[in-house]
């Protein structure tokens, strides 16, 4: 997995998180002494400190739709996509900025489940990449290093889930099994 200073690297978005990107410079080491005369531990390390920090997505959660974050279903769309990249990914045994563009594996060799979190994957990568511009990965790939967006982002969020949520119901509402709609999009 990216860390998170690495996907804003790539996304050109280290001026909107200076502080994680760059953190401060730790001050002198000044050594304290507790009541019993043993010396205080030193304190956290930046990446230390990095990891303490509340998820992302959970913050959004907390905040909610009217406050710019996201609401119950979008969150748990979003853990859906992270899911599903996940799974794409060990199917295909693709880098995970080619899945789109990799034709996918083979459905024979898929379970039904493995087949229907595939053919949900390339239908939403598709549509979410047609109305953002961005690729189906990169969005997952944000999503699983929990990097803090600005509020126009979350839009993209907001939107990733949506079609999320779409595309589910869709072959959801088909009679086909998982395998049989990956198969038949080859067949296309």
């Amino acid at each position: 997995m990216a860390k998170a200073s690495e996907v804003a690297k790539d996304w050109g978005l280290g001026s909107q998180t200076r502080a994680k990107a760059n953190p401060p410079a730790r001050a002198p080491k000044v050594q304290e002494v507790k009541p019993s005369g043993k010396p205080r531990k030193e304190q956290a390390t930046p990446e230390t400190r990095e990891k303490l920090q509340p998820d992302f997505l959970e913050k959004l959660l907390r905040a909610g739709p009217d406050e710019g974050g996201i609401d119950d279903q979008q969150f748990e769309a979003l853990f859906e996509i992270e899911d599903a990249h996940t799974i794409i990914g060990k199917l295909t045994s693709a880098r995970s900025s080619s899945l789109e563009l990799s034709g996918g594996g083979d459905p024979t060799d898929m379970s039904d489940g493995e087949a229907r979190v595939w053919a949900i994957w390339i239908a939403w990568g598709t549509t979410f990449h047609q109305r953002t511009g961005i690729a189906g990965t990169r969005i997952a790939e944000l999503i699983k290093a929990r990097f803090p967006v600005d509020e126009a982002f979350v839009g993209h969020y907001r939107t990733a889930a949506a079609l999320w949520d779409e595309e589910k119901r869709k072959h959801h509402a088909g009679t086909k099994s998982g395998r049989d709609q990956a198969l038949s999009q080859f067949e296309n």
